[in-house]
């Protein structure tokens, strides 16, 4: 078990209450924005103290309130990536590098920063300011930072959050090869379902200040538990279920396969619109007809207090306003608590 966090921390009207311990090379933090992610890994970091709790890095106690102990950022052995990179606006690609390796002598430090330009292909803009490079070049120079230092841990606040969604593409896959030659552990904050998908192993989701626990990312995927794994697994529709065991979308669930359900979730493209024989079969008509990547959706309503409901579909003959009756096998729902 390299890092475990069990802490609380109160800000405002907001309090974390989170308990983690991984086990894989690479975790994502999953969420909504203001779900606690990047509280969390401040408090890991020693940006922000805990108000009561335990951090343990490979045995090494960095916060302990009952002990009285809190190790200062600095002294940790973590690497900290914000969402903003951190770079220090006065100072080159290079200069910024060796704010890395301080525990080297000047001369280790020289050569060594040599090493790190050569190897995250930044040498040519080793000369060069923050300002005047973009933004994944930023995001290279900040990680190679953090590299330097040799950490046990990286820690990465939503890295891509600033970038267009095509420089997010190609930093993904520049990240992951990067992160292939790290030996420790990574902590990674996102609520972008298909960053956390390329980059990370496992996956622990944070809803309004606490946690589930962390799991493989395809158990994740496969059984999704709460509307946060659901919308990790791209599951389109999710809807509420009332007292009467009726859905949102305007068919009776079987809520004896998870009594304290109180959401179902479907794919859109498990919901069948051909006439097959399913467990679950209602009418509806359509309201709304979409073409997104040259995949064909339908939207439906099973009545005007019902939620709409996604469909994926082959057949381009729909037309709106028509009425179409739907089905559902039962083990294409997920329960969700």
């Amino acid at each position: 078990m390299a890092l475990y966090v069990d802490i609380t921390k109160k800000l405002g009207n907001f309090t974390l209450n989170v308990k983690i311990a991984t086990g894989s090379k690479s975790t994502a933090l999953f969420g909504v924005s203001g779900s606690g992610k990047s509280i969390t890994l401040k408090c890991i970091a020693g940006i922000l103290k805990p108000d009561s709790g335990r951090i343990i890095l490979n045995d090494r106690i960095l916060f302990d309130s009952d002990k009285k102990i809190n190790i200062p950022p600095q002294e940790r052995n973590i690497g900290y990536l914000p969402q903003n990179f951190a770079l220090f606006p006065d100072m080159n690609v290079s200069e910024n590098i060796i704010c890395g390796l301080q525990k080297h002598n000047r001369k280790e430090r020289k050569s060594l920063c040599n090493d790190l330009l050569n190897r995250f292909d930044l040498y040519e803009i080793a000369h060069l300011y923050p300002h005047q490079i973009s933004g994944g070049q930023q995001q290279r120079v900040a990680l190679t930072r953090a590299l330097a230092t040799e950490p046990e841990l990286l820690l990465f606040d939503e890295p891509f959050s600033s970038l267009d969604s095509l420089l997010k593409q190609q930093l993904g896959l520049d990240l992951l090869i990067m992160l292939k030659k790290f030996d420790g552990e990574i902590l990674f904050v996102s609520h972008d379902k298909d960053e956390v998908c390329k980059l990370c192993e496992s996956v622990c989701v944070i809803e309004n200040g606490t946690n589930t626990n962390v799991k493989p990312l395809d158990a994740v995927l496969d059984c999704p538990k709460t509307i946060s794994e659901a919308l990790l697994a791209g599951i389109d529709n999710i809807g509420k279920i009332s007292d009467s065991n009726l859905s949102e979308f305007g068919f009776i669930v079987d809520t004896e396969k998870s009594p304290n359900a109180k959401y179902v979730a479907i794919k859109s493209d498990s919901i069948k619109t051909d006439g097959s024989d399913c467990s679950i079969v209602f009418e509806t008509v359509i309201v709304d007809i979409i073409r997104d990547s040259n995949k064909h959706y339908i939207i439906c309503k099973a009545n005007d207090k019902s939620k709409h409901l996604l469909v994926f579909t082959n057949d381009l003959n729909h037309c709106i306003n028509e009425k179409i009756t739907l089905s559902i096998d039962s083990k294409d729902i997920y329960y969700l608590k």
